[in-house]
């Protein structure tokens, strides 16, 4: 009876543990799964999300060239708009992402969410930035402000290269292999048109030809397209290694 007995509660035993280790095989097996789901809706996400920066970095470029006071207006209104809409995209990929952050199993898959929620940052900051550029063109416009020629066709030059920097950070986030690595390219033809916009402005100030608020908004202007573009290229970096 005693060995019986004994035999009879190891079986129990093997049997409690192996039912234990299949209920925790099959949660993992679930919330794995899940966790690959929710990695699916934050590229969604997020795809939504740079499709709105596009927009409204394009109307920026709009604003460069109007001078309707009316038509300014509406431009401006409309990046506020989606700028709200990018707001909403990063309220809803923080929440994907912090709730997966809890329970991650896969090395791999917690490196991709922190990449995203790193890219969801960056594109806060260009939403904010496009903003604040969008408001100085409405003061720049209501004080009748005046840049040369040249020192306007800087500003076409940056807009063009924001707009390029912007399609490759899109590519390479569709393609999720970093197939695209001209943004490097990219970027330092920024920085070299930032710096050339900013020698123009530095002499047509000396030689008088545009007024000192005029010049502080044209600064202010191209420090920002500077901002976007750097953004922009670290947005393309976090790209590499990055599967879907």
């Amino acid at each position: 009876m005693g060995i019986n007995s004994t035999h009879i509660i190891y079986t129990s035993v093997v049997i409690v543990v192996g039912f234990i280790l299949l209920l925790f095989l099959f949660l993992r097996y679930r919330c794995r799964k899940k966790t690959k789901s929710n990695i699916e809706q934050a590229y969604i996400l997020l795809r939504q999300y740079t499709s709105s920066i596009k927009q409204i970095i394009n109307l920026i470029g709009d604003l460069n060239t109007e001078s309707n006071p009316s038509k300014i207006h509406e431009l401006a209104t409309r990046i506020k708009n989606i700028k709200q809409v990018t707001t909403e995209h990063k309220e809803n990929l923080s929440q994907i992402i912090f709730v997966d952050r809890a329970r991650l199993f896969s090395k791999h898959h917690f490196a991709t969410m922190n990449k995203i929620y790193a890219i969801t940052n960056h594109l806060e900051i260009i939403a904010e930035t496009v903003v604040k550029t969008s408001r100085i063109h409405s003061k720049r416009r209501k004080s009748d402000s005046y840049v040369t020629p040249r020192l306007r066709q800087h500003i076409f030059d940056l807009q063009e290269l924001i707009n390029q920097s912007c399609s490759e950070f899109s590519q390479n986030l569709n393609s999720g292999d970093f197939s695209n690595s001209e943004y490097n390219i990219t970027k330092e033809k920024i920085n070299i048109a930032y710096e050339d916009a900013l020698k123009d402005l530095l002499k047509s100030t000396n030689r008088d030809e545009i007024k000192p608020l005029s010049a502080i908004y044209y600064k202010e202007i191209i420090i920002n397209y500077e901002i976007i573009g750097n953004l922009l290229t670290k947005c393309s970096e976090l790209c590499k290694n990055l599967r879907h």
